[in-house]
């Protein structure tokens, strides 16, 4: 089964501003995500229900829905490995 992979407006400008090769890495790995084989793993505790996708220093955080019988990756916030997951809480209301 293939999954639709839609792209928040945050994925979308930290893809463009970085340099060719790291863009050509995540946007494969974007592409690996629709079917399956990426590097994908759970997230836990407060990020529970989330999903990361790894891509070199690059991690998207993401969560599976369905839409109409179709699996969609809604893919919600990008960064770079250090700093993605505090940034992402403090996006959620975390402290």
């Amino acid at each position: 089964m293939t999954t639709r992979v839609e792209l928040a407006d945050q994925v979308l400008g930290f893809v463009r501003q970085l340099s060719p090769q790291p863009k050509k890495s995540l946007r494969d790995a974007l592409h690996k995500l629709a079917t399956g084989k990426a590097d994908i793993k759970p997230l836990e505790g407060r990020l529970d229900g989330y999903h990361r996708l790894r891509s070199g220093s690059y991690r998207v955080i993401f969560r599976y829905r369905m839409d109409q019988g179709q699996q969609v990756a809604e893919c919600i916030y990008a960064g770079p490995r250090a700093l993605i997951y505090e940034l992402f809480e403090q996006s959620l209301g975390g402290d």
